[in-house]
C-alpha cells in the first residue's frame, strides 16, 4: 500500500505490505486482513457479518474493536463502496471504494477522515492498494479452516506496485 498525507498529499516514504481474506458461508461473511507497519509489527482484524440487505455491516469478531464496516456494491459498477466508522461514535473515519480493473486484480483508495472538530472533517491520509490473488494457481472460495491456518493461496496481497 503506497500512502499520502498532509497539506498538499506528499507520499510517504514508506510502502506497506499485507494481506486481507474473505469467506463466503451462505450469508455469513468474515474478513480477515493484516498490514505489517513500517516499525515491522502487523496490525491483524477479524470482522465478520451477515448479508440481509443492499448493505453489508461487519463488526470486529471479538467485539472490541473501535471500527465497523459498512460496505455495498452498486449494481453493475464493479465497484465495492467502503465507510469505516468509529463504533462508540458514529462518526466516519474512512470512505473508499474497491474497483475490479479486471478478473486479476482490485484497487482500492480510501480517504482517511480527521475527526477533531477544527478539521472539518477534512482528509488527513489517502491509502491507495493494488491487490492481487497470492497465487495465480486458482482463485476460488475458501473455507474458514483454510483461513485458520493462514493458507497462502486464500490471501490476496499487496505491495509497492502502484
Amino acid at each position: 500500500m503506497h500512502y499520502a498525507a498532509g497539506p498538499d498529499m506528499a507520499a510517504a516514504p514508506f510502502t506497506l505490505s499485507g494481506s486481507i481474506a474473505v469467506a463466503i458461508d451462505c450469508v455469513a461473511i468474515t474478513l480477515r486482513s493484516y498490514v505489517v507497519l513500517p516499525s515491522g509489527k502487523e496490525r491483524s482484524v477479524v470482522m465478520r457479518g451477515t448479508l440481509d440487505g443492499p448493505a453489508l455491516r461487519l463488526e470486529p469478531a471479538d467485539s472490541s474493536g473501535p471500527i465497523s464496516l459498512l460496505l455495498s456494491e452498486p449494481a453493475g459498477s464493479r465497484t465495492i463502496l467502503i465507510r469505516e466508522f468509529n463504533r462508540t461514535s458514529g462518526a466516519v473515519v474512512l470512505s473508499g471504494s474497491m474497483v475490479l480493473a479486471d478478473e486479476r486484480e482490485l484497487v482500492q483508495t480510501a480517504h482517511e477522515l480527521v475527526a477533531s472538530p477544527e478539521a472539518g472533517g477534512e482528509v488527513g491520509g489517502v491509502q491507495m492498494w493494488r491487490m492481487r490473488p497470492a497465487s495465480d494457481v486458482r482463485v476460488q472460495p475458501v473455507s474458514l479452516e483454510l483461513l485458520d491456518r493462514g493458507d497462502p493461496e486464500t490471501f490476496m496481497w499487496s505491495g509497492s506496485e502502484l
